[in-house]
């Protein structure tokens, strides 16, 4: 609709006669202004002075307000795509198109600056992070009587636990063979700081184990000194009895720093072919 037409008056009546007639023609005049206005201001105005529903498009916004409108679609080659309008989903995250073009692969789309990244939609509640299942020996020969590590670890990247973050470390050692008196005692590790250490028990056969569980919640954001409080226990099997224990932690926790999740065995003797079999360690991060 085309903007009103402002009123002009019809006629000069100073000094003149100002008859009925003229009179009705500058009222006229008059009201179908008004008429003009008022049709256009229902077209943008709710009767309750709010702005009308789909009164304003994308023209309208201020470009700092442009952040794409158009309803998200899966991205796809060989498609125009118009910067500050679309938005696109490519794996788990939301795009808008800053740069108008042709699409070609994704992947160089995005390296040539073409798309900005608005939200990722991976899941983080409940993401396991690392999971290891092919075991990793640590035999009382190369043990004597010091804690060996595993070498099935994981590495909890830099700045990735923030205030709210909670971990959860689960673990299975199984005992391979055992022989004589040799005790068994394992140690679970984040960075420089020991989580819990198990009691030390005597396997009588193969097959008895250790299981280990650990979980802790982060408090504040990323630092080199974080706070953060966890509870763990174990279980140690032996010839069918089971010891229990717990660990109350934690305070300054580098979560600024790679933070390396390890567990070690200590034999309390080189006998030979006595060993301990990491079968699995789960780092599952909410």
């Amino acid at each position: 609709m085309a903007q009103p037409t402002p009123y002009d008056p019809l006629y000069k009546h100073t000094g003149t006669s100002f008859t009925g007639s003229r009179f009705d023609q500058e009222l006229a005049a008059i009201q179908s202004t008004i008429n003009k206005i008022l049709a256009n201001l229902a077209r943008i105005q709710c009767d309750d002075t709010a702005l009308a529903n789909q009164s304003v498009g994308f023209d309208q916004l201020k470009t700092e307000l442009r952040v794409g409108i158009n309803p998200a679609t899966v991205w796809a080659t060989a498609t125009a795509y118009v910067a500050d309008s679309d938005v696109v989903v490519d794996g788990t995250g939301v795009y808008r198109c800053i740069v108008s073009h042709t699409s070609g692969t994704f992947s160089a789309d995005l390296a040539a600056g073409k798309w900005e990244l608005l939200v990722d939609l991976e899941p983080s509640v409940g993401a396991l992070a690392y999971s290891a299942t092919t075991g990793s020996l640590v035999t009382a020969v190369e043990s004597n009587g010091n804690h060996v590590d595993f070498s099935s670890q994981y590495s909890i990247p830099a700045n990735t636990l923030e205030a709210g973050s909670v971990v959860r470390i689960s673990a299975l050692v199984r005992v391979q063979n055992a022989s004589g008196a040799d005790t068994l005692e394992v140690k679970l590790h984040l960075g420089s700081t020991e989580l819990l250490t198990t009691t030390a028990f005597d396997p009588d056969a193969a097959g008895d184990h250790v299981v280990v569980e650990f979980e802790f919640v982060i408090y504040g954001p990323p630092s080199a000194a974080a706070v953060a409080r966890g509870y763990g226990q174990w279980l140690t099997s032996d010839g069918g009895s089971v010891t229990r224990g717990t660990a109350l932690l934690l305070s300054g926790i580098a979560t600024n720093s790679s933070l390396l999740v390890k567990l070690s065995a200590k034999w309390s003797s080189n006998t030979a072919g006595t060993e301990a079999r990491l079968l699995m360690l789960n780092v599952l991060i909410f």
